[in-house]
């Protein structure tokens, strides 16, 4: 059985960023805290709970004045222990728009390693 390393589709890297996310829902959104990154996904600190597969509209801070905008789907959740927030995994899901901005997230995480 593999481990969740060895699964990974990307190289993550360490990353306490601020993250804004939307639901598809008009009007519901809320700002948040990275724990990490890759050019695939990213791991979120939440507020709330998010079901598996909910798609989010990301703003995601690598830098001070550089801001990435994409799509992502949550693939998993896990309720933080002893708190009544969450953390997921989101796969970035917006093939139009990952290209770019997924050149600009590799570009930080291979300068970080």
């Amino acid at each position: 059985m593999k481990t969740a390393e060895e699964r990974r589709l990307a190289k993550r890297i360490t990353f306490k960023e601020p993250v804004r996310y939307e639901l598809l829902d008009p009007g519901h959104f809320a700002g948040t805290v990275a724990y990490d990154i890759s050019e695939s996904g990213l791991r979120l600190r939440l507020p709330e709970f998010l079901p598996l597969g909910t798609e989010v509209v990301l703003n995601i801070a690598l830098r001070p004045g550089q801001n990435v905008d994409c799509r992502g789907r949550i693939v998993w959740v896990s309720q933080i222990p002893y708190s009544d927030q969450y953390q997921a995994g989101v796969t970035f899901a917006d093939p139009e728009i990952i290209p770019e901005e997924k050149k600009k997230i590799r570009g930080m995480v291979a300068a970080a390693i």
